[in-house]
């Protein structure tokens, strides 16, 4: 059971922000890492408006998202974490077209779950509302993929016919369980940094 933001009792692991990996913990640890995306999100950075305006620019802001990303789950491996929750932000149409998405972060989401995983058991939970792209992201590299039925409307019938492997839902049928906790999903989308040990 995945307790994510907030926590709840019966979850079966601890997530934490990557400096605040502890270093003894009674359950398995994540450490939460943003996605590129979701690292300018959490700046105040609009990343497609920089990229419009100045390719040149919104390029290299792009690369140092990367890096944080990358530096994170560097922190969470020498801090010791069992492995990476990655939100997945970005896929959705409150925040990129199917092309811009595509065209601008699936790849860069690819390279850090690879990064990731190298050393890492990842769960990827793809962060989004109605218009999600269930489908663009159904093939990203990590051993777990997660979202919300009740945010998104996709089913685990639905995403089943688009990848194997282990989910992460409010599914019972899902391989985890997915509890928020009766957090409202959304905060999930306005990246907020102080997760809390679940």
């Amino acid at each position: 059971v995945l307790a994510w933001p907030s926590g709840c009792g019966g979850a079966s692991v601890s997530v934490f922000v990557p400096k605040n990996v502890p270093s003894t913990n009674n359950l398995p640890v994540l450490a939460e890492v943003l996605s590129p995306y979701g690292q300018a999100l959490s700046r105040g950075i609009d990343l497609n408006s920089q990229i419009a305006d100045s390719p040149e620019i919104g390029e290299a802001m792009l690369a140092e998202c990367i890096e944080a990303s990358l530096s994170d789950i560097a922190i969470a491996k020498s801090n010791g974490a069992d492995g990476i929750l990655y939100a997945v932000c970005g896929a959705t149409e409150e925040h990129c077209s199917p092309m811009q998405y595509g065209g601008l972060y699936l790849e860069r989401d690819r390279e850090v779950l690879l990064e990731a995983s190298k050393w890492a058991f990842v769960i990827g939970f793809v962060v989004g509302g109605e218009s999600t792209y269930l489908d663009i992201v159904s093939d990203l590299p990590c051993d777990v993929l997660g979202w919300s039925i009740e945010a998104t409307g996709h089913s685990l019938s639905e995403l089943k016919l688009m990848r194997t492997g282990p989910t992460c839902t409010s599914d019972p049928n899902s391989e985890w369980t997915w509890n928020p906790k009766m957090t409202e999903f959304e905060a999930i989308a306005t990246i907020e940094r102080d997760i809390k040990h679940v």
